[in-house]
């Protein structure tokens, strides 16, 4: 069989210090062209989902046709990365992945939207279970501690994103002030019960509690 053009893959960040191993046995297994990831506190195969065991989760892409053109993203763009290598109008669809402790990866996500509005992105923010927050993103050979990775998907291909969870944004953009472990107490001073009320637009003489909510 042929070499598939794009590996993605997830790999727990309890093995980080053997991920040049691991990622050099996946290239010189798979054969792929192409590879991309992160670190992960947990992986997913299938109906299989480990949390807390290691674990290394790969998906294979055979793309006859496309051209996929890869990218270490430093800091947030603010024009075009790829620059005239890539042809925006050409692209089907971007796959970025992003360490979400050491680079702003809203403002990642936003400059490359600026830059290319409605070319579909899909991707993910690496997370690990180590206890320094420390993260990784791959990009083919290369295991980066910061930054993000990307790559660009042209050919006969349309990239559809499906969410399995999730929602949409409601009201004003807040600051949390305080939690109690898994809780918020506060949203920018005020009470969050508070917040959630004015938010929701309710009529003063809805009261709503945080039992409600449980």
């Amino acid at each position: 069989q042929s070499a598939p053009d794009l590996a993605i893959i997830f790999i727990s960040a309890a093995w980080n210090q053997h991920y040049p191993e691991i990622i050099a046995r996946i290239r010189q297994k798979t054969r792929c062209k192409n590879l991309i990831g992160c670190s992960a506190s947990g992986v997913i195969a299938g109906a299989t989902c480990h949390e807390t065991a290691p674990g290394i989760s790969i998906m294979a892409m055979w793309l006859p046709g496309s051209t996929i053109t890869p990218l270490h993203i430093a800091t947030a763009p603010q024009s075009w990365p790829w620059g005239p290598a890539v042809e925006k109008d050409d692209v089907r669809g971007i796959i970025l992945f992003s360490d979400p402790y050491r680079v702003d990866a809203q403002n990642t996500i936003i400059g490359l939207r600026e830059s290319c509005p409605g070319i579909p992105m899909i991707g993910a923010l690496a997370s690990t279970s180590q206890p320094d927050r420390k993260a990784w993103v791959f990009l083919d050979d290369a295991i980066h501690a910061e930054g993000a990775v990307a790559l660009t998907i042209e050919g006969p291909y349309d990239l559809l994103v499906k969410v399995s969870q999730g929602g949409t944004p409601i009201g004003e953009m807040w600051t949390m002030t305080s939690v109690d472990h898994n809780r918020i107490v506060t949203i920018s001073n005020r009470p969050a019960i508070d917040v959630l009320h004015d938010t929701l637009n309710l009529p003063d003489n809805c009261a709503l509690t945080i039992r409600d909510l449980m």
